[in-house]
């Protein structure tokens, strides 16, 4: 499940803007609050924030889905995937030939959304492989309301990673790295 904060019942400007700093929102308008300017206030973030997060909940149900060159088509033109164990790919053909490789199988959930800034979004959740599941953040950058990068980081112990290396969902390459 997809969590975003939710609106609050906003019975004054204190309470909006209350609301606003701890969710990393910010008013923009100076003119003085009433309900009814409030109200409009509120639907505006509410836009905002809808049109920012679309392109997420796109991209984990494509790849749920396995609709992969749909969730490329969510990044810009020149966007870039970085993903876990440090594998950079540039480009939405590239980003689509990946993820119908490393990421068939898979199940995304997405648990909790923060919004860093106008910019910024992290989500917190959880990937199901076949064979295993692990913890996961994915940091979006976005550009308008496409990605512009992902960073996909594994939150995942030592011992979980050392299972991940030699698996097919390692990057290209690592499997040719020798031991330090």
């Amino acid at each position: 499940m997809l969590y975003v904060a939710p609106l609050p019942d906003v019975s004054s400007y204190g309470a909006l803007t209350k609301w606003c700093s701890l969710h990393n929102l910010y008013l923009t308008s100076s003119l003085p609050m009433t309900q009814q300017t409030a109200t409009q206030q509120t639907a505006l973030i509410t836009a905002e924030r809808d049109a920012l997060l679309h392109p997420l909940v796109s991209y984990f149900d494509a790849v749920n889905d396995q609709r992969t060159s749909v969730a490329a088509s969510l990044f810009c033109k020149e966007g870039v995937l970085v993903a876990p164990l440090g594998v950079q790919v540039r480009g939405q053909a590239e980003i689509a030939t990946y993820l119908a490789d490393k990421c068939a199988g898979m199940l995304l959930f997405p648990e909790q959304v923060s919004l860093i800034d106008s910019s910024t979004i992290v989500a917190l959740g959880h990937v199901k492989c076949p064979a295993f599941t692990v913890q996961v953040e994915w940091k979006f950058h976005m550009v308008r309301t496409e990605i512009a990068v992902l960073q996909v980081r594994l939150l995942a112990s030592l011992q979980q990673l050392a299972h991940l290396r030699y698996s097919k969902y390692a990057g290209r390459g690592l499997l040719n790295q020798t031991r330090a």
